[in-house]
């Protein structure tokens, strides 16, 4: 169920939308443009899920020819189950993250960091559900 029709978008969904697709329009251009942060907020039921599948699928159909019918969008989540909501990988799995409690981070060896940059190459835009359940250590090892 992951297509989404973006004319379905309604007021500020429409405007993150728009803003994304200047921004890939920009990068397809070759104007290699400053990465892009948007902040998505709101409660249960305002519609975050639905503008992550109407970006994903405009995207989808924007490069599918150029990567072959590869994904361009990688969806995370800190959940399994808040990955399977936005049919993205859980933030361990997409970024080679140990689950475990340690503090103890240390850098891919060459096959895991191989893995993770075949697994990425068709990556144009990252999307992040649920940032609110992502505590400051698993945000810290995202970010290293």
């Amino acid at each position: 169920d992951l297509p989404e029709d973006y004319a379905n978008l309604k007021g500020k969904q429409q405007l993150v939308f728009l803003q994304v697709m200047a921004y890939v329009k920009a990068l397809r251009a070759g104007l290699n443009p400053p990465p892009l942060r948007i902040n998505v907020d709101g409660t249960a039921g305002t519609g975050k899920s639905v503008l992550i599948r109407a970006i994903t699928t405009q995207l989808q159909e924007l490069y599918k020819d150029e990567l072959d019918n590869q994904d361009p969008v990688i969806r995370l989540a800190p959940t399994g189950i808040a990955a399977f909501g936005i049919r993205g990988w859980t933030l361990n799995y997409g970024l080679s993250i140990p689950v475990r409690k340690d503090n103890d981070f240390q850098p891919l060896v060459t096959t895991s960091l191989q893995r993770i940059q075949n697994r990425w190459s068709p990556a144009k835009l990252v999307i992040m559900d649920e940032k609110s359940m992502i505590g400051h250590v698993q945000m810290g090892k995202a970010d290293r």
